[in-house]
């Protein structure tokens, strides 16, 4: 009974230490959705800020000001994954934790 139970205790610790990887590896996954993140609005915010910005004759203030705004949106998106990613890491390391003050 009590082997059955280390097996079990074993096989919940492994598994936790799998999601632990599969959380790693998106961790690299999300340093490179950042970069198309950020990357993304602000050259579309220049490139506008710049056609429109000569069309109206304000061609600093108006791209500075969408290339704010492009940076606010994408702090806000990557804020919100951050803290998505980082829940899920805090309850597998809760999981694996526990599994290890039981054995």
């Amino acid at each position: 009974m009590e082997k059955d139970n280390a097996q079990e205790k074993e096989k919940r610790l492994k598994r936790a230490t799998q999601e632990n990887y599969l959380l790693q590896k998106q961790s690299f996954q999300f340093l490179f959705q950042m970069i198309f993140i950020i990357g993304g609005p602000v050259l579309l915010a220049a490139y506008f800020g710049k056609k429109i910005g000569i069309e109206k004759n304000m061609h600093p203030r108006l791209m500075i000001i969408l290339m704010i705004l492009a940076l606010a949106f994408s702090w806000s998106i990557i804020l919100i994954k951050f803290f998505k990613f980082n829940k899920q890491i805090k309850k597998i390391d809760e999981i694996i934790k526990g599994e290890r003050e039981k054995t």
